[in-house]
């Protein structure tokens, strides 16, 4: 269980107006508004690592589910993140050092929703929103999951001193990240 505080930021882009059915207004030079959405919520969730070798190989798999509720919005994002690894360990071989390659799959999905009203707009978004929030009754819709869900990752493990290891990793292609860590055990 634990805390989200943090913001979303996009240009919102209006390239016309739907008035009924059949008439719909396009605007010829449609002008990027940035908005800012500052988020707060809770997140609850779980996991699992699996991990097991043979001589100098190594395995393994860590998995987690979260869902973070939204107070600004109604919805919430689910999150499942699988990922697996092998490794060679070259401690033996008098070198310090862990590789592993794997991959990362991630299902992300966000259904969120609310009242225009709510949300505090730009002023170049207010304007013309107040014609379809009449009333404030005007809504939105949001439904969002990743094109992507797998990509490729590289790491290792360093040990600089017995107690104080230094610890990467690389995500590749579509979904790129990286982390770099200092870790002491004791």
């Amino acid at each position: 269980m634990g805390k989200l505080t943090g913001y979303s930021e996009t240009d919102v882009t209006i390239d016309g107006i739907r008035i009924s059915d059949k008439i719909y207004l396009k605007n010829p030079n449609p002008e990027a508004i940035p908005f800012r959405l500052d988020l707060n919520g809770n997140l609850y969730g779980g996991g699992f690592v699996l991990a097991g070798g043979y001589g100098n190989w190594f395995g393994l798999v860590d998995a987690s589910y979260t869902q973070t509720e939204l107070t600004v919005v109604d919805g919430a994002i689910d999150a499942i993140v699988v990922s697996p690894r092998v490794g060679y360990d070259f401690t033996k071989k008098g070198l310090p050092l862990r590789l592993w390659a794997g991959a990362m799959y991630q299902d992300v999905e966000q259904s969120l929703s609310g009242s225009l009203s709510s949300l505090d707009l730009p002023a170049g978004l207010s304007g013309l929103l107040g014609s379809v929030n009449k009333d404030n009754e005007g809504r939105f819709n949001v439904e969002q999951r990743l094109t992507t869900p797998w990509n490729p990752i590289v790491g290792m493990q360093y040990q600089i001193s017995p107690n104080l290891y230094l610890l990467g990793e690389v995500g590749l292609g579509d979904r790129q990240s990286l982390f770099l860590t200092v870790d002491m055990r004791y």
